[in-house]
């Protein structure tokens, strides 16, 4: 019965009979995704500690400049991993099991252009 599973149930199903058909062209990316597979999940807080550190050396100063700063400090500091098979060379923080993950658990500004104006955001 394979009306009512999804892509992803149908890949798992596929896997547990051994049949890795699905994986025809995305050769590269199964090969990250198997490096982290059932691994414990990793918290790294180099970007917390970087940040925290220069709110406490501006405070008294204005939050805007406080952020730049802090965010200057991350940049500055901040180890930069790169890893095989990424197209994307160099990203912040150790080996995690789920490399976004890391991103969103510490706040991160934004910023935007619209017409000649940037609008920076939470």
């Amino acid at each position: 019965m394979t009306c009512c599973f999804t892509p992803q149930e149908k890949r798992i199903m596929d896997k547990n009979n051994g049949d890795l058909g699905f994986r025809e062209g995305r050769e590269r990316v199964y090969k990250i995704l198997d490096r982290f597979q059932g691994k414990k999940p990793v918290v790294d807080i180099e970007r917390a500690v970087y940040f925290t550190e220069s709110m406490k050396q501006t405070e008294g100063k204005i939050l805007v400049l406080r952020w730049a700063l802090a965010m200057k400090n991350v940049a500055e500091k901040m180890t930069v991993y790169i890893d095989e098979d990424n197209l994307l060379a160099g990203r912040g923080g150790k080996a995690a099991r789920i490399p976004d993950a890391r991103m969103r658990s510490f706040p991160r500004r934004r910023a935007c252009r619209v017409e000649g104006v940037t609008a920076t955001y939470i």
